[in-house]
């Protein structure tokens, strides 16, 4: 498999980040300041993601994403969704799934965030203070493109991608002159 990049754009400022994918389930988090091209090289992961079920929150700083390890015996269930600060993996807050079926989420705004699986779901990390998980319109303030996409699995607060295009692993402006070559990097 080439590589190919996944991007997430913050609604409220130019942070962006991208979701780099290599051979097998390997991936790569890069923070994107697509005010100034500025990249921060993030954590390496070696699991399944489901990208249509990862949101990038309104000012960029966290990220969600549903991962799939098929350790189905352990504490996230071999399946599970996890809160992260950009540009990392590692889990603020973790939601096990136990299967494919649900999983990922989005966020309603930078605070409120939604989780497509059971209401009664625990959080095994709690690490995510200030940060609230939402299963109902009511206790956030949704904005109204928000409000549209409730309940659906995509990240409704995300603008559109502005023209910026990939092929493999390059990233191109909209003007087409190429922002960076991410096809070979030292993997861990």
């Amino acid at each position: 498999m080439s590589v190919q990049l996944h991007l997430f754009y913050a609604s409220q400022t130019p942070a962006a980040l991208i979701l780099r994918q290599a051979q097998g389930p390997l991936w790569r988090l890069i923070g994107w300041d697509r005010a100034t091209d500025t990249l921060s090289p993030g954590q390496w992961m070696q699991h399944d993601i489901l990208v249509d079920r990862c949101a990038l929150s309104p000012d960029g700083l966290h990220f969600l994403y549903f991962a799939v390890d098929e350790q189905w015996d352990r504490p996230a269930k071999g399946a599970y969704t996890v809160l992260s600060a950009v540009p990392n993996f590692d889990a603020l807050a973790l939601y096990p799934q136990g299967d494919v079926q649900g999983g990922g989420g989005y966020f309603v705004d930078n605070t409120h965030y939604v989780i497509q699986s059971p209401t009664g779901t625990p959080d095994l990390v709690g690490k995510a203070p200030g940060l609230k998980r939402v299963n109902s319109m009511s206790g956030a303030a949704m904005t109204p493109r928000a409000a549209r996409g409730f309940g659906k699995r995509r990240n409704v607060t995300a603008p559109s991608p502005q023209n910026y295009t990939t092929e493999g692993g390059k990233l191109f402006a909209p003007d087409g002159r190429m922002i960076v070559d991410l096809t070979q990097m030292e993997t861990p």
